[in-house]
């Protein structure tokens, strides 16, 4: 159990984590009580679930209405969610809230389901915020973000990306749990005409087009997602555990430099091109090599694949030997 002690903000505390449904009402009550205290704060998390109970006096209105005297200097807000929740339509014009409680808000990221139509129809501009984080939802409706540069959303159509991402001029890393081409909408590159970084799960990779050569992607990241069985048998180049597809992938975005692979619920022995023992001639053949692998978890596996030197870079010693060129990039790149 949470004491008087333990939720007390100290003097020195510029981050907090509030902690479950007992410690969200002990800091609450903190906030009204002492603010002056928690004017300090530059990122604040708390869990969603009791932030939304109680009726139509929540703490999560308690947590709006005090925020302008006690949480005046929040830059980075992340409400996470531990449990389920059902879908926050409810929440009265929620972005609104959020907006007009945190002004200073650069960072956003909320662990939530149905957020997109969240809100009403009155449009929210969000001048300040760079960095936004909804793994579990859309991409908002009537949500204007013009200052984002760093985006991760649940559900992203091309759609998406032509109507409402293409407002985003600064945008440069966009990461898409599930993402779908619409049939009437393909993917263009000039609507994201900085971006770096994509994240898409492997069975739309080869739906979008190469980049024009001069488009800045640098770094693609790959979620393998399990393969039906009828589709087992398909050709190599469509199963994600072959080289032939592998090869493909390389070839349609010969500017990326950095593929981060996140196996997901695949053994790596079963990954042809990354298992122990892999013919590094083969790797060599495609101009790549594997920079970095990590075992996150159980079911978080992440291979990171690089782009051997070329012609025009820096070229590690003129030998044959595999062992010499390992011991160059050894010392030469990292993850």
């Amino acid at each position: 159990m949470i004491t008087k002690g333990q939720s007390e903000i100290k003097r020195w505390t510029r981050a907090l984590y509030s902690g479950g449904y007992i410690g969200t009402r002990a800091y609450l009550k903190a906030f009204i009580n002492e603010p002056w205290k928690s004017q300090r704060l530059v990122l604040l998390q708390m869990e969603r679930y009791p932030l939304f109970q109680g009726g139509r006096d929540t703490p999560f209105n308690t947590l709006s209405r005090n925020s302008f005297t006690a949480l005046s200097n929040v830059q980075t807000l992340i409400l996470t969610s531990q449990r389920y929740t059902p879908s926050d339509a409810s929440l009265v014009q929620l972005w609104t809230v959020l907006n007009d409680a945190f002004p200073l808000l650069h960072t956003l990221s909320i662990g939530a389901t149905h957020l997109m139509a969240t809100g009403g129809i009155s449009r929210v501009t969000w001048d300040h915020l760079r960095i936004i984080d909804l793994d579990g939802t859309s991409v908002p409706w009537y949500v204007e973000f013009p200052a984002l540069r760093h985006a991760s959303f649940g559900w992203v159509s091309t759609a998406d990306i032509n109507d409402k991402l293409t407002k985003l001029r600064s945008l440069e890393s966009l990461l898409c749990r599930n993402f779908y081409v619409s049939a009437n909408t393909g993917f263009k590159w000039n609507a994201v005409p900085h971006l770096k970084l994509l994240g898409v799960p492997h069975p739309q990779i080869h739906n979008i087009p190469k980049p024009p050569s001069d488009h800045p992607l640098r770094h693609l990241r790959i979620h393998l997602e399990s393969v039906p069985n009828y589709k087992r048998f398909s050709l190599p180049y469509m199963q994600p555990n072959r080289f032939e597809w592998l090869a493909k992938t390389l070839k349609q975005f010969p500017n990326v430099s950095r593929f981060t692979i996140n196996l997901g619920w695949w053994q790596r022995p079963d990954i042809e091109w990354a298992k122990e023992g892999v013919d590094e001639t083969k790797l060599t053949r495609l101009g790549i090599y594997i920079g970095h692998s990590a075992d996150l978890s159980d079911r978080c596996r992440i291979i990171v694949i690089r782009r051997l030197p070329t012609e025009t870079s820096t070229e590690p010693p003129s030998h044959s030997s595999s062992l010499v060129v390992r011991k160059w990039l050894t010392r030469r790149l990292h993850f």
